[in-house]
């Protein structure tokens, strides 16, 4: 999520051209289902014809980590992958859901006669890193989401030990790929540019109307037998003003929705849609965007001019009471800003899909678990902030829509095409967009530091207090003549 308009220049080209027909009386090869190694790996695009919709349920929840589907059918050109290699793609950070949209999609890719290569895609529930890279050895590409690392320390391995030539991101924004290392090591990089601006606009509307109307503390009050209505007290919607910070296909999206409630709007962008302004939006500077907003909506891109775009110089700014919400990048938001900004009452409400610090934390259930990362914890716990794990994208058409065009991205690599979604970084933006990984890496170095030091600290206070408690049974020993 964020600034389409602003991606589609660093990529250079924004529309996708639909896949072409088959060939006439080219009918498509029946898919094969390769097994993995473990004895309970169920292929999640087995067909579910021959069970009941409860068996195959459970089937798919008892599925391995891993699974594998390898298909063939026509291409209406020939194909320039000349090897007689399966074209092999492992899939990281896969959940079922994942699983399920490719599987609907490869069906749909059959009936289109669409590869006449045979492909496989190895869906892996681990999340890229250098660590994990090393499940890539038989690879020709790596599809990837939100919270992959592809850094050099990866493109390096991925360079000098494997095949991978192409990076299938499973997202819009391509800040955790360090694009400059990999277009000097011939690797290419796809991109879904839009899966559904919809999904995304409407859960930014949908953070912001529970924090408002207080819609989740009724939900637990009423559960309880608790019909009472105080501090359940919300504000009107209409007449207020919303400042949307990214006007990309997802902001214009949002906007729409303030608009329809009434609200003014007031935008800031890169670039400016005359179709909004012709809406009555006014574009201002931040600074102004900030003291005049009751309502803030982040929808812009993560590169290095909009890290932490939301800090103490921008909150101090703002209106008292202010409420900001963000499902495009966590790293638009200091999430310290914000918690001092909450402690001093400036901001009234904080509701966000993303945070800075996910990786490794979202998509992965942590129940029962004691959470190290002592800033997200502090941040769940204030009554005024709402925060849900990147699900903003999760609708069944976002997750059909990301399928496709990740099949059609890899289909024009095989043939040859020229991509259409490929991540192009102009030269100036090179440095700025390449930066962001490093400065992520360094953000969680940090963390990882201050967490041992803290461990340490705590060690030491042990030990200390263990002398303590030696030293005071000595003296009560000597006092008792033992």
């Amino acid at each position: 999520a964020g600034d389409a308009a602003g991606e589609e220049r660093a990529r250079g080209v924004a529309t996708v051209e639909a896949d072409a027909p088959s060939l006439p009386g080219a009918a498509a090869q029946p898919m094969r289902v390769q097994e993995t190694a473990s004895a309970h790996d169920v292929s999640c695009f087995d067909s579910p014809t021959s069970m009941s919709q409860e068996q195959y349920a459970a089937t798919r929840r008892e599925a391995a980590t891993t699974t594998t589907t390898t298909s063939t059918s026509n291409l209406q050109q020939p194909s320039p992958w000349t090897s007689s290699d399966t074209f092999r793609v492992v899939c990281f950070s896969s959940r079922p859901y994942d699983m399920d949209s490719f599987e609907k999609a490869i069906l749909r890719f059959e009936e289109q006669g669409n590869c006449d290569v045979a492909f496989e895609f190895d869906f892996k529930e681990a999340r890229l890193d250098y660590q994990s890279v090393k499940l890539c050895d038989d690879a020709h590409a790596i599809c990837v989401f939100v919270n992959d690392e592809v850094q050099q320390d990866v493109l390096s391995y991925l360079k000098e030990h494997t095949a991978v030539k192409l990076i299938l991101l499973r997202c819009a924004g391509f800040n955790n790929v360090d694009v400059g290392v990999a277009a000097d090591y011939g690797i290419k990089a796809a991109r879904v540019p839009e899966y559904s601006p919809y999904a995304v606009a409407e859960h930014a509307v949908a953070l912001l109307m529970t924090l408002n109307r207080k819609i989740h503390k009724a939900y637990s009050r009423v559960r309880e037998g608790n019909l009472s209505l105080s501090g359940l007290t919300g504000f009107d919607m209409y007449g207020k003003t919303v400042g949307v910070i990214g006007t990309g296909k997802i902001g214009c999206c949002a906007i729409n929705i303030f608009l329809g409630f009434g609200c003014k709007v007031i935008a800031s962008s890169r670039s400016q849609s005359p179709e909004l302004i012709a809406k009555g939006v006014t574009y201002v500077d931040l600074p102004t965007l900030f003291a005049q907003s009751h309502i803030i909506s982040l929808h812009a891109p993560l590169v290095k001019s909009t890290l932490h775009t939301i800090n103490d110089e921008a909150i101090s700014q703002m209106r008292d009471g202010v409420v900001i919400i963000n499902t495009s990048r966590g790293g638009l938001v200091d999430t310290k800003a914000a918690i001092r900004g909450l402690k001093s009452r400036k901001i009234g409400g904080l509701g966000l899909d993303v945070y800075e610090e996910e990786g490794g934390l979202f998509f992965v259930d942590h129940a029962g678990a004691v959470l190290s990362d002592d800033t997200f914890m502090q941040l769940v716990n204030y009554p005024n902030v709402i925060l849900s794990g990147h699900q903003a994208f999760l609708t069944e058409e976002a997750l059909g829509n990301i399928a496709d065009t990740t099949l059609r991205n890899m289909k024009d690599f095989i043939v040859g095409a020229p991509l259409q979604n490929e991540v192009r970084v102009e030269p100036k933006q090179v440095d700025e967009i390449s930066s962001m990984p490093k400065l992520a890496a360094a953000r969680r170095a940090t963390v990882i530091a201050s967490s041992k030091a803290r461990k340490t600290l705590q060690k030491s206070v042990m030990a200390v207090q263990a002398m303590n408690k030696m030293q005071l049974l000595k003296e009560a020993n000597k006092m008792i003549g033992l």
